[in-house]
């Protein structure tokens, strides 16, 4: 559903280090980290983060567009999985389900039809778009190493790690 898939983020909860998680697939909400701003509906994870059904003060929608240069309008959709990096200055999204585009015959366009992972840089709190790297096949797993100069991604089917 092209409009529909992308992420919400919290200005000053990015800041503050926090992360967003999967809610119901089209766009990430309110999974925190520590303490939280929240109103009484959050409740802990046993993680120890929390989660609301409410997004949080300041949060905005943004749209994972990847910048598909024949689908400027595409979308990705199935945004699993995040990660703030050790530092906190930078979160990655990654996506995994079925983002295909496909020909006028009905036959996927294997060079526009992958997962990706959205690099934003949260220093400011602001969230702002800044990479989208292209990743053939993945499922949920993606993390930063602990120095954090750099990130593992799963390559899902492919039976592979990316770095």
């Amino acid at each position: 559903m092209s409009g529909t898939n992308g992420i919400l983020l919290s200005n000053g909860l990015a800041k503050m280090g926090s992360i967003a998680n999967v809610l119901g697939g089209s766009f990430l909400a309110g999974l925190l980290s520590g303490a939280s701003p929240l109103a009484a509906a959050e409740e802990t994870l046993p993680t120890g983060q929390s989660i609301t059904p409410t997004a949080g003060p300041g949060a905005v929608f943004n749209s994972l567009n990847p910048g598909l240069t024949d689908y400027p309008d595409f979308t990705a959709g199935q945004a699993v999985s995040s990660v703030v990096s050790p530092d906190g200055t930078t979160l990655l999204v990654l996506t995994s389900g079925y983002n295909r585009n496909h020909d006028a015959n009905g036959k996927i366009i294997p060079r526009a039809s992958n997962e990706y992972v959205f690099v934003f840089d949260i220093a400011s709190g602001a969230p702002v778009q800044k990479q989208v790297i292209q990743v053939p096949n993945t499922y949920n797993g993606i993390a930063f190493s602990a120095d954090g100069t750099h990130f593992y991604v799963s390559g899902g089917k492919d039976d592979s790690v990316h770095t």
